[in-house]
């Protein structure tokens, strides 16, 4: 099964250089950040984002290391690149995509 969270990807401890970062600039920060550690495979949550409200997040490096990416897309880690790819094709077979919710109104687009 693959993460169900961001969280998870950031606390699972049997993969290298997974971590949290708070307090960021989105503009000024985030991106530096992800692409220094980016060289360290380390997934990197931030949470606390400089002009954003709580609970607003990034993931980035969430694909940097194999065993990443098979707990990601739920397919063994063992398998080679090759393999991944193809039993995530076989997966992906099986999917059935959630139907879209028309609603009136909602938080996307609206100033504050």
């Amino acid at each position: 099964m693959g993460y169900r969270t961001c969280e998870a990807v950031t606390r699972n401890r049997n993969d290298r250089g997974a971590q949290a970062h708070y307090r960021v600039h989105w503009d000024k920060e985030l991106g530096a950040i992800s692409e220094i550690m980016q060289k360290e495979w380390s997934a990197l949550l931030f949470d606390k984002i400089q002009g954003y409200p709580a609970g607003y997040r990034v993931l980035s490096n969430a694909f940097q290391s194999l065993a990443r990416t098979a707990s990601a897309l739920g397919v063994p880690k063992e398998l080679s690149k090759v393999e991944m790819v193809n039993a995530f094709r076989k997966r992906l077979k099986n999917i059935k995509p959630i139907s879209p919710v028309e609603v009136k109104n909602g938080p996307i687009m609206q100033m504050s």
